[in-house]
């Protein structure tokens, strides 16, 4: 698994950024002329909460202005998503997905996406390395990192490495990420066994370090809303989530913060495909294409504090203290993390969560 480095006063910034964006230069992109789809409908998802409304703004509503179509989009995060697309292979409920990487590899391994091409999806050539898949099965609209975040009220002195976690104090107070539901799982689980001596092809004593983390942990998250709740309440006072959505509970005035590892953080990404199938092809590639632009990329991106993956993309300066650069960075083996997936699956429900 590859890592981005990201400081302590990064980390922190997050307290001090606003999700509100400024209009951002406007920059070429590999955009061709806008077509009429004449209010055709395709199905889309997003993630709800913050994400799901910047989504709204400066996707959803754009592209079906400038493209004359009509899009309906359901709220699912990773898991839920992979499920629908597998569950209904032939005849697509979903036209175009977004997902953490952990599902977008399971589906790209059972031959569900329609490959993308630069001839239907120009602004593949402005993508950033890392952000293209062999075969641009899919690929990566953004790049999120794993932090700690802590409930002020409760931890006076907020944890400095993840060893930490393990500490009796925090005992029945952590949230840590199901494996299953989101990709924060698989990315903790790896990340747990890379600073264990493992890796993604050794995670052994990534379920070894999360067996001894057990009596710490008050529950394994399945949405980000119970995240949330649980964090801002002081029910948790610890949790394992992503960058982009703690810094929007921060920013709502939770009393929470990040905590101020000493490790780097786990880089991973999310990725937009296209489902095998679907009746919109050329919808589907328009909106594609959309979501990879420079505009929407620097727009989208710094509403939510996101890494963007074009390379042309500008964030605000509210949104760069707390976004990992991806270029050059490591990122996980998603291909190892689908193969093996099935076994963690069943070993985790054993294991950890018995």
């Amino acid at each position: 698994m590859r890592t981005a480095t990201i400081s302590r006063r990064q980390l922190l910034a997050a307290g001090a950024t606003t999700l509100a964006v400024p209009a951002l230069a406007r920059t070429a992109d590999a955009q061709p002329a806008a077509a009429d789809f004449k209010g055709e409908r395709m199905v889309v998802n997003s993630f709800g909460g913050p994400f799901g409304a910047a989504w709204k703004q400066h996707v959803v509503e754009p592209f079906q202005n400038t493209f004359n179509a009509q899009l309906a989009v359901v709220d699912a995060i990773t898991g839920e998503v992979t499920a629908k697309v597998l569950a209904s292979r032939g005849n697509p409920q979903l036209d175009v997905v977004i997902l953490g990487d952990s599902g977008a590899a399971i589906l790209a391994q059972q031959g569900l996406f329609e490959p993308l091409t630069e001839a239907t999806v120009p602004n593949l050539k402005e993508l950033i390395g890392i952000a293209r898949l062999p075969g641009d099965v899919y690929a990566e609209f953004l790049f999120a990192s794993e932090v700690l975040v802590y409930n002020k009220n409760q931890v006076k002195d907020p944890p400095t490495s993840w060893k930490d976690l393990y500490s009796p104090q925090y005992k029945q107070h952590i949230l840590i990420p199901d494996l299953g539901n989101s990709v924060s799982g698989p990315v903790f689980l790896v990340h747990q066994a890379e600073l264990n001596g493992g890796s993604v092809t050794n995670i052994d004593p990534g379920f070894e370090a999360l067996t001894r983390l057990k009596p710490n942990v008050i529950t394994y998250w399945t949405s980000m809303q119970q995240f949330a709740n649980m964090m801002s309440s002081g029910e948790a006072w610890l949790g394992v989530w992503s960058s982009d959505r703690a810094a929007a509970l921060i920013k709502s005035g939770a009393p929470v913060a990040l905590a101020p590892l000493q490790e780097k953080p786990a880089l991973f990404g999310n990725a937009i495909g296209v489902v095998k199938n679907t009746k919109h092809l050329k919808l589907a590639q328009s909106y594609t294409n959309f979501v990879l632009s420079t505009n929407v990329q620097s727009n989208f991106l710094s509403a939510v504090m996101l890494a963007p993956t074009n390379k042309n993309a500008v964030l605000s300066a509210a949104a760069k203290p707390f976004v990992v650069d991806p270029n050059g960075a490591d990122v996980i083996d998603w291909a190892t993390v689908a193969k093996e997936m099935p076994s963690w699956l069943d070993r985790w429900n054993r294991t950890i969560t018995q």
